[in-house]
């Protein structure tokens, strides 16, 4: 039994240092980045972008002051019950986490406001970067609508798969509590949450590809330590209050 516990465990050790060294070389986590100076560069797109943002902006506002008011001095005395006076600074991104989670729901099921288009700008910048040939549309781009909805509200980056979607809020709402953990707690939140985010934001690319989920799930495997560096710098990113939603677009450009 202890032979197979130092086995398990040094296994995930080599896994750990394997994928935090892709991790690193992939440099990945400046693809974030690199979508929000492509934004600020293409006048298209910013255009877009701009004549809907407002209205999520003001919802992340609201929300961010709620929660800042009303939950986050009872969610710090709770953590500094556990964690001591780093219980004060934990609450910070928990605070965020929750007011991302809550006004995702809010933009998800209400049409109080108007949600993006994810499909139109994924296939404008693959386009402009000279990639046209995959994306898979049925008129060109000066053609498309990008007024339109990408199908339903509560898809959020494009993918066909709305249960998914929800899924991934769920997982999302289920590791909150993970920042209750001194430190470390929140660490793990951030990879376990980035490591999915980096994969879902490249839904729309996969699908293009037209590629099953055995072959997604190889190419993920093999590239697992450079999605999560994706995936957590966009989640970093995501969590910036108030302006997150633009966050949101250029995660989608990265």
């Amino acid at each position: 039994m202890e032979k197979k516990i130092r086995s398990t465990a040094q296994e995930f050790g080599r896994h750990a240092v394997s994928m935090g060294k892709d991790a690193v070389i992939s440099r990945t986590y400046l693809y974030p980045l690199y979508g929000v100076l492509y934004l600020f560069k293409n006048a298209n797109l910013r255009e877009y972008v701009w004549k809907r943002v407002t209205q999520h902006i003001y919802l992340n506002l609201a929300v961010f002051v709620f929660m800042l008011v009303v939950t986050y001095v009872p969610q710090a005395l709770l953590l500094a019950l556990l964690q001591g006076p780093f219980g004060f600074i934990s609450a910070i991104p928990l605070i965020l986490s929750e007011s991302q989670a809550i006004a995702a729901l809010i933009t998800r099921f209400f049409d109080s406001v108007r949600p993006f288009n994810y499909d139109y700008i994924y296939d404008t910048v693959l386009q402009d970067l000279g990639h046209g040939e995959i994306v898979n549309e049925p008129t060109p781009r000066s053609e498309q609508n990008p007024n339109k909805d990408s199908g339903t509200r509560r898809r959020i980056l494009g993918a066909p798969l709305v249960q998914s979607s929800v899924s991934s809020l769920i997982k999302y709402l289920i590791t909150l509590p993970l920042n209750f953990i001194p430190i470390v707690g929140t660490i793990i939140f951030f990879i376990l949450n980035g490591s999915r985010l980096g994969v879902e934001l490249m839904t729309r690319y996969f699908r293009l590809k037209k590629w099953d989920q055995k072959k997604i799930d190889q190419h993920v495997e093999h590239r697992r330590g450079a999605y999560t560096s994706f995936g957590v710098m966009a989640m970093v990113l995501n969590l910036i209050p108030i302006i997150s939603p633009i966050f949101t677009v250029t995660n989608v450009i990265a």
